[in-house]
């Protein structure tokens, strides 16, 4: 349904891998006073109710940064925010001074905001033609690997013929895996069998992209 309403947002940044197909990014509203959606949402959390002590991945600085729920959504999907650093005099990333609390570990590389010319431009997309329709959609996962390992994790995106889901154990193109999608804990069990068809490997976090086609 369109209500015509417009509204000024913010980028706020990923909330998915960088190397993930589609980008997923986080937004939040400007103006916080109006109610574009037509939806009762409860109050917001103030400053005090939502703050994380950050660290500057630059120069190591710590902050009691106030969060906003998108904000904290960002840092706990994709583990950084862009934010000003009064030490480097600098945009620069930072993620939480808590190290058991980072989903991923990062390199020494990039600590600093690229200004917008500095940012590597995005090569023009190639056509590419696909039997089916692809949804990008976050659904629980459960995949069992042939040798028993489990994993639970979230899909990428799905189609009809397979789905898309990063997943940290190692897989070769043409391991059998079992899956479960959507999956709940305690929920029932109905097995899927795939075939990996595509792998892209993370060159940071340790995860792995895989492309899964179901297979009777």
């Amino acid at each position: 349904m369109s209500n015509y309403s417009e509204a000024d947002f913010r980028v706020v940044g990923l909330t998915s891998l960088p190397d993930a197909e589609p980008a997923e990014w986080g937004v939040e509203c400007l103006e916080r006073e109006r109610n574009i959606w037509g939806i009762e949402f409860p109050p917001p959390l103030t400053p005090e109710e939502a703050a994380a002590i950050l660290e500057c991945r630059a120069c190591r600085a710590k902050k009691l940064w106030p969060l906003t729920l998108m904000q904290v959504e960002v840092l706990d999907s994709a583990g950084q925010i862009p934010g000003f650093c009064e030490q480097c005099r600098n945009t620069t990333y930072w993620t939480y001074a808590d190290t058991s609390r980072r989903p991923r570990e990062f390199s020494a590389s990039e600590p600093v905001l690229p200004t917008r010319e500095e940012r590597p431009k995005k090569p023009p997309e190639k056509s590419e033609k696909r039997v089916d329709k692809r949804l990008a959609m976050k659904l629980p996962i459960l995949v069992r690997c042939e040798w028993g390992e489990e994993e639970v994790t979230k899909t990428e995106d799905l189609s009809k013929r397979g789905i898309a889901v990063n997943l940290a154990v190692n897989l070769n193109l043409g391991d059998r895996v079992e899956i479960i999608c959507p999956y709940s804990e305690g929920g029932e069990k109905i097995w899927q069998t795939g075939e990996v068809r595509r792998r892209q490997a993370y060159p940071t976090c340790g995860k792995r992209l895989y492309g899964i086609r179901y297979v009777r």
